[in-house]
């Protein structure tokens, strides 16, 4: 028997265990939700990095910059004939593609490439299908690019498409 004036306070076990099993639905919901935000990220920001690489070597072509300092070939006596993006693949035969899945941001002097430098796609991200070009040269004389086309990047049940067109127009989808 209870005291007079004392009042029992607490939870029954069974509204403890609502309680926690609604939290750990919510949890399960979040968790989900936070991986499949994640793996779309991650194939997002993989085209937006490929696709800076086609900005810059558009640009660097236009403004006809030689590097210089990064590639001492490409001195004063050297002719700039243009950037070159290059996408390794596994059956890549490119003397500039060291790994599949990257791609390399290269220059022209003088009618020989040399890598300025390089990019990696993450882990389950991979270039599928196969482009319809595996290299895209952008010449200083002309804005348009050799090799236009169009790239898919897939991963995690995602994919991006990266257009090039005749003109050097960079679109990414």
């Amino acid at each position: 028997m209870r005291p007079p004036g004392f009042n029992q306070r607490g939870f029954t076990i069974i509204e403890l265990v609502v309680v926690f099993s609604i939290i750990a639905v919510l949890s399960v919901i979040g968790i989900a939700a936070f991986v499949n935000y994640s793996h779309v990220q991650t194939v997002e920001s993989s085209a937006a990095d490929l696709s800076s690489y086609f900005v810059v070597a558009k640009s660097r072509a236009i403004s006809q910059v030689k590097p210089t300092s990064q590639i001492p070939q490409c001195d004063s006596n050297a002719i700039l004939n243009g950037y070159r993006i290059i996408l390794c693949q596994t059956s890549s035969s490119d003397v500039l593609c060291s790994n599949a899945n990257t791609y390399v941001l290269a220059v022209r002097c003088s009618n020989v490439d040399y890598k300025i430098q390089a990019g990696t796609l993450p882990k389950n991200v991979s270039y599928s299908p196969s482009p319809t070009s595996s290299s895209f040269f952008f010449p200083v004389i002309s804005s348009g690019v050799a090799g236009s086309g169009i790239l898919y990047l897939s991963g995690y049940g995602f994919t991006k498409t990266i257009t090039i067109d005749p003109v050097g127009g960079i679109q990414v989808q």
